[in-house]
């Protein structure tokens, strides 16, 4: 009657070792900074920012693009605090509409001069459906990997 208690311990036991085993076999993606790779192939290879040459002196992302295997692709960015948090919707960008090219597509994005001056990170979202965001495999990522994140200065 006194070895019961064996039954529940060792329960518990095989029940953590298999938490602990899955939090550290979950594969994160790899760091590169200035590069980002999503799960369909599609690379962001550089941004970079320009003023541009109109009265209100707006910034423009130049964002550099080798498309994946998902067509029909939209990029959702976002001006970033110091915590990764949002602090400016900078719009959602077809990729058939505002980028040129033909394997390496060159976008053009404009940003609000006064949310790009108080913005850390800029972050991209990638999706093919509205509300399915595509998975960032390689690249500096935000907590759940879906946004991919470059700095602004």
């Amino acid at each position: 009657m006194k070895k019961y208690w064996l039954i529940p311990a060792i329960a518990v036991a095989a029940v953590a070792m298999s938490m602990i085993y899955s939090m550290l076999s979950i594969e994160k993606p790899k760091i590169v900074d200035g590069k980002v790779t999503f799960i369909d192939g599609t690379t962001i290879s550089e941004v970079k920012y320009e003023s541009s040459d109109s009265i209100d002196k707006h910034k423009v992302a130049l964002i550099k693009i080798i498309p994946g295997t998902l067509s029909g692709l939209s990029f959702a960015i976002h001006l970033n605090d110091s915590n990764q948090k949002i602090i400016s919707n900078v719009g959602d960008f077809p990729l058939v509409k505002y980028c040129q090219g033909n394997k390496l597509l060159e976008c053009i994005i404009p940003i609000s001069r006064e949310d790009f001056e108080n913005a850390v990170t800029l972050g991209i979202a990638a999706y093919a459906i509205p509300g399915q965001l595509v998975q960032i495999k390689e690249g500096r990522a935000d907590w759940d990997d879906h946004r991919a994140i470059f700095p602004t200065k």
